[in-house]
């Protein structure tokens, strides 16, 4: 039986303690799969891009937000950019305008963060005008 705190691999036996050991264990068996998650997510984010194309907006939102879990940057905004797109196909205005924000909070440099924050703001102040208006020729009733 090993003494305490060591190991025996092989014949001789081995000086370096159990965290040592646990450490490199975790280091070789991470870096094969790491390759593997790496498919993985750039595969779910083809999917929700293609998804998105496709105009299946909801199932695009849950795949940009499963690619986000953990991640508060969102992939450096790509994917909040991701659900704002979606969101935009569905015609949420709201919604789409926060996703722009946090894209653009994320990753200020790329331009078409910004340029999306303004075009649905337009879209925004126009839409609300429109509703004004609408409601100011409504005929009353009495």
């Amino acid at each position: 039986m090993p003494e305490s705190g060591h190991f025996r691999f092989g014949a001789p036996r081995c000086k370096h303690s159990a965290e040592y050991h646990s450490s490199h264990l975790v280091e070789a068996v991470t870096e094969p799969h790491q390759d593997w998650m790496n498919n993985i997510i750039s595969k779910l984010a083809s999917a929700a891009q293609f998804l998105l194309d496709i105009g299946q907006y909801d199932e695009a939102i849950s795949c940009f937000k499963t690619l986000s879990e953990g991640d508060d940057t969102y992939e450096n905004g790509d994917y909040a950019f991701g659900i704002a797109r979606a969101y935009e196909g569905k015609g949420e205005l709201e919604a789409v305008l926060e996703w722009y924000q946090i894209a653009q909070e994320n990753n200020p440099p790329v331009l078409h963060f910004s340029d999306g924050i303004r075009r649905v703001e337009g879209q925004l102040q126009r839409f609300k005008k429109k509703r004004l208006e609408d409601e100011d020729q409504e005929p009353t009733k009495e």
